[in-house]
């Protein structure tokens, strides 16, 4: 702790307690310990699973029994030896029906169950046979006007699919040839099967999959909803490879990233004699494509989109990274910037998600995963995050964000023809809402005479000091933002009873270099240039205090021409506006009076505290009715265009 203290003294006395510090920083962080996202499922190894395994499958279906007596092969030995299944699919060639197909894909399916122990190989042999004969079930134009969806058998031959298709790829997993271009040629009691592996509908590139896991071997805990589609296929985690060599578009996506997939096989029997059948191994990304078409039917797939981003938050370096941001901004801006969790998608809008102080994009996930499990919003949308270093006053991560979204114009829209790069939505909770405010707005003197009764381009500072108030309070509007969303923001401050604990806070807040010209230069100015030594705020907490200058600015400033603001407000007091502590404590943390704006085209306010107002089912459902209404107005082409400079560019000071 001493050398962080030593880091960036500010003229404060240094007897402070250490120890109370760390019981302020404690009392900070307190939600801020580690959070169990996912847990191992150990059901796969349970003794009483063994147990069940070593003594075989159940017995068949009564419908699958009722076929071999019909066929008198009860007499050849048990229903899944060798000799009946053989036999069996002897009768199937001979007369293709609907219960023939059920019958042998249940009864290789239970063959291979009683085999996986002893013989993997033959075990796989079985499975491969139970997809052959469910997937002729499903699709075999022969069957064509005779299945019925309302028969058991319909759901039990899926059930049938997806279970020995999982099967098969564990072994195919095990074997290293679970991954697109890989081939293998299996012998079933059809014949030989050549099999193949291949990326479909994928967003990703082949070369992005470093290797899967299965969705079924966990259970969510950290997030409390868990979105699924059921259908035909098996839903896998895929876990992205870090690049040897990043692009500028590999910078989007965060190191050890996973992401849904779905496996689907599809069979297509060979035409020639002696050729063996194929069969697609096909992957594909549930976010893009739901269904599939075969024979001219939609099929839905299987999907699990929860359990693979619950697999990625469980990467305990990024729960470090909200006290990290708020301690060390000096090293958190290294790694600071926009972030994608799925590629950047052209056509799709925006929705880039700000976090708030002592936060990080983590913040966002149950929202996120409410949200893309829409189908009307994620055909439309596309989400990205900023995470910034939240020691820093709000509006140096404001002139951050400018620059991340100018650069990333440049790298991902050089020629400026992706019409939805200029409809992002921008929606921030706490700090991060009056950072998503002030990059629609237009800087100029008003910032600068709020702390100053200097002319700026008289006032006797250093030039790095300069370029970083030019920087900080000259700006112009970001182009390309067309709406924007506060959640539960300390419009006009908050903290007014914890004066020392900002004090103290200051003391281990490690800024960046480019930020301590400005405070050097306020702390040696002696009142020659700055009115009084707080004019300007070292740390993002005294940048959120009440009595901040450039807070009040902001906060009277008038909304930008043709945005669209929306703002929701969290309140702890169930009585609500109606009782006077109720609009005092507001949320907890921000009073009703901060966090209420009367120029915005909605409020709503939701039962919630400070941490929890961007959670909560009724601000979920509000996010849904502002991306359904920016949609139509877009589609109507009543999004209006900024006629300014680019986005990034400083505006020509007055």
């Amino acid at each position: 702790m001493d050398h962080i203290l030593n880091r960036f003294r500010i003229g404060r006395p240094s007897c402070i307690n250490t120890a109370a510090l760390l019981i302020a920083l404690c009392c900070m962080t307190a939600g801020c310990f580690p959070q169990k996202y996912i847990e191992l499922e150990h059901h796969r190894w349970r003794p009483q699973k063994l147990q069940a395994a070593l003594a075989g499958p159940d017995e068949p279906d009564e419908r699958s029994l009722q076929v071999l007596r019909r066929y008198d092969l009860v007499r050849l030995g048990k229903p899944d030896s060798d000799d009946v299944i053989n036999a069996l699919a002897d009768v199937y060639r001979r007369e293709p029906d609907l219960e023939l197909a059920y019958a042998l894909a249940e009864l290789n399916y239970s063959a291979g169950r009683r085999s996986e122990l002893l013989n993997k190989r033959r075990a796989i042999e079985r499975y491969v046979g139970c997809l052959a004969y469910a997937y002729l079930y499903l699709f075999a134009p022969d069957f064509d006007g005779r299945r019925s969806a309302w028969d058991p058998q319909f759901r039990g031959v899926c059930d049938l699919y997806n279970s020995a298709l999982e099967r098969c790829l564990r072994t195919a997993q095990q074997a290293g040839v679970l991954k697109p271009g890989s081939e293998a040629t299996i012998n079933t009691c059809q014949g030989p099967i050549r099999f193949t592996c291949a990326a479909q509908s994928f967003q990703w590139q082949e070369g992005d999959l470093d290797r899967f896991e299965f969705v079924a071997d966990y259970r969510v805990v950290g997030l409390p909803n868990r979105y699924r589609t059921f259908g035909l296929g098996v839903p896998l985690i895929a876990v992205r490879r870090d690049p040897d060599g990043a692009t500028d578009r590999d910078g989007y996506y965060p190191r050890g990233l996973s992401f849904p997939v779905t496996a689907f096989l599809r069979w297509t029997p060979s035409v020639v004699e002696g050729e063996p059948d194929a069969a697609v191994l096909e992957l594909y990304d549930p976010l893009e494509k739901s269904e599939l078409k075969i024979a001219d039917r939609r099929i839905p797939l299987e999907s699990d989109i929860t359990t693979p981003l619950a697999y990625y938050l469980q990467n305990p370096e990024l729960q470090k990274l909200d006290t990290y941001g708020f301690l060390r901004p000096d090293r958190a801006e290294q790694i600071a910037g926009l972030y994608m969790l799925q590629p950047y998608q052209p056509g799709k809008i925006p929705v880039l998600m700000v976090h708030g102080l002592l936060s990080s994009p983590m913040t966002w996930m149950e929202a996120l995963n409410d949200l893309r499990s829409m189908p009307e919003l994620r055909d439309r949308y596309q989400f990205w995050f900023y995470l910034y270093p939240t020691g820093e006053s709000f509006w140096e991560s404001a002139a951050d964000l400018r620059e991340e979204l100018a650069a990333m114009r440049r790298v991902l829209d050089p020629s400026r023809k992706q019409t939805a790069l200029d409809q992002i939505v921008v929606v921030g909770h706490s700090m991060g809402g009056l950072i998503s405010r002030l990059v629609t707005l237009e800087g100029g003197d008003e910032y600068w005479n709020a702390v100053s009764d200097v002319d700026f381009g008289q006032a006797g500072i250093d030039s790095a000091a300069r370029e970083q108030f030019e920087r900080a309070w000259y700006f112009q509007p970001v182009p390309e933002v067309r709406r924007v969303v506060t959640i539960a923001s300390p419009h006009r401050g908050s903290g007014e009873e914890t004066p020392v604990f900002r004090d103290l806070l200051r003391r281990v807040v490690t800024l960046p270099e480019r930020s301590r010209a400005a405070a050097q230069e306020l702390l040696t100015d002696d009142g020659k240039v700055f009115r009084h030594a707080r004019s300007v705020p070292i740390t993002s907490l005294d940048s959120l205090a009440p009595n901040s200058e450039i807070l009040q600015v902001l906060a009277d400033a008038p909304n930008a021409h043709g945005i669209r603001y929306h703002n929701i407000v969290g309140m702890t007091d169930p009585d609500g506006l109606s009782s006077v502590s109720g609009r005092e404590e507001g949320d907890g943390l921000v009073s009703f009076a901060s966090a209420h704006r009367e120029d915005v085209e909605s409020e709503i306010i939701v039962q919630a505290t400070h941490t929890d107002a961007h959670r909560h089912p009724l601000t979920i459902l509000e996010l849904r009715r502002i991306l359904l209404e920016h949609l139509r107005e877009a589609d109507a082409g009543g999004v209006r265009t900024i006629e300014t400079a680019p986005s990034g560019e400083a505006a020509p000071m007055r």
